[in-house]
This record gives C-alpha cells, sequence and structure tokens, in this order.
C-alpha cells in the first residue's frame, strides 16, 4: 500500500470563461484570453498492489488506485478536476499449460470521469449557428460524472523454443465486451429518412420570437461506441 499525495499552486485561471485551465477536457486552443496564475490545487489517495508469482502454473497481478484530483473554482471552493477518477482497478491473471501454451486476461475499471452539464444557452439560434455544438454551463463546473468505464482483454499464447531461437504466436483481443464510455452530446433533433439518416432543415421551437431569443429543437445522445480489437501477432526471439 502506497498513500500518495500532491499539491499544486499559480495554476492558469482563465478570466473570461471564469474557471480554471485543468478544470476542462474539452478546451483546444486557448488563443488571445486573459489568463491569471491565481489557483491551487491537489490530489492524494492511495495505490494498492498485489503480485502472485508463478506458482503451479499460475500468476497474477491486482492494482487498485484510490484518489482524489480537485481545483478551485471561482469562489476558491474545491471541486473534482476532468481526471479525477476516484476508483482505478487493474487485475491480470494468467496460466501456463503444458505444450508451451499460455492463456490469460486483463480487467480493466474507472469510475466515470466528472463532465459539465450543458446550458440552456445552447439552443439558442445564434449561439449553435456559430458553435454547432452544446455550450457547457460553467457555473455547474464537472458536477456530473460519465458512466463508469470497464474492459476486458484477453490473450493466447503458443510457444516453441528452437536451438538459438524461439517462435512466439499469440492471439490477443482487447475490450472483448465491447464496452465503451458513455458521454453526453447535444444535436439537432431533425427529422429521419428510411435509412435512419436526418434530413430537412432544423426545427425552430419559437419561429416568432425576435432572432436572438430564437431556440432550436435539440436532443441529447450517447456518443459511446465500444471496439473490439482483435490482434493475430508472431515474436521471434534470437
Amino acid at each position: 500500500m502506497s498513500p500518495t499525495s500532491s499539491v499544486f499552486s499559480n495554476y492558469p485561471f482563465l478570466l473570461r470563461e471564469r474557471y480554471l485551465l485543468t478544470m476542462g477536457g474539452d478546451f483546444g486552443v486557448i488563443g488571445n484570453e486573459p489568463v491569471l496564475p491565481i489557483s491551487n490545487g491537489r490530489t492524494y489517495g492511495l495505490e494498492v498492489l498485489l503480485q502472485q508469482r508463478l506458482y503451479k502454473g499460475f500468476y497474477g497481478i491486482a492494482a487498485y488506485t484510490f484518489g482524489y484530483s480537485e481545483f478551485e473554482d471561482i469562489n476558491g471552493v474545491y471541486v473534482p478536476s476532468s481526471w479525477d477518477a476516484r476508483h482505478i482497478v487493474n487485475l491480470t491473471m494468467g496460466k501456463r499449460f503444458g505444450q508451451n501454451w499460455e492463456f490469460g486476461f486483463r480487467w480493466r475499471y474507472q469510475d466515470g470521469l466528472p463532465v459539465t452539464p450543458f446550458s440552456e444557452q445552447s439552443s439558442l439560434v445564434l449561439n449553435w449557428d456559430r458553435n454547432g455544438r452544446g455550450i457547457p454551463d460553467y457555473t455547474r463546473l464537472n458536477t456530473r460524472r460519465a458512466g463508469a468505464f470497464s474492459a476486458l482483454d484477453v490473450r493466447l499464447d503458443k510457444k516453441w523454443y528452437f536451438k538459438g531461437w524461439d517462435l512466439n504466436l499469440f492471439l490477443d483481443i482487447q475490450n472483448i465486451t465491447g464496452n465503451s464510455i458513455q458521454r453526453e452530446e447535444l444535436i439537432l433533433d431533425l427529422p429521419l429518412d428510411s435509412t435512419g439518416r436526418p434530413v430537412g432543415l432544423p426545427k425552430i421551437v419559437n419561429p416568432d420570437a425576435p432572432l436572438n431569443e430564437q431556440r432550436y429543437l435539440l436532443k441529447s445522445i450517447t456518443d459511446g461506441t465500444g471496439t473490439v480489437l482483435p490482434t493475430l501477432g508472431i515474436i521471434v526471439s534470437i
């Protein structure tokens, strides 16, 4: 078991958006924007590692991390950063069989990361036409969390030993369960054709209102797509 802690100071604070640069994972190029080094942060937690060395063909490693990652908001209150994964688990186990066969698996788990909900200003026609996406509500910075993520990887090896060199064939399948990280996104609520593709023009829910008050009809979706990644490999050792 290994406790850890760190303290950070003089982190850049974005004066226009009024939040700390490390608090949001959705920023890109900052550009010409006023920034002051006035914020503080802290991380703390513990790590546990257990290892089973080769015993009757079995082996395994289990690692667990519990931690907090927090930075000050505009009011000086510590709130979760975008990398505040409270619980992280990695479990690796394997078995060596006769005839140089080996099978193993790895299971990974991570708590959902903090996310900032979208602002009601996202649906304004002028805002959507300019940004083409939802606008984060930084007054509710990182007050929600995405769904937790877990994945299972498996691997099968077959080895041959020759004089002066070795051959290893393996089949590795990552994320065999096809899990994904689910995140909320806003899109225009357009009608769909027979193939499921959006068609037509965006619908304005209040067309009689002044232009700066008109709003598009939006809907919320999750953009997570799980991918199974198989790999067939050859390793030659000389």
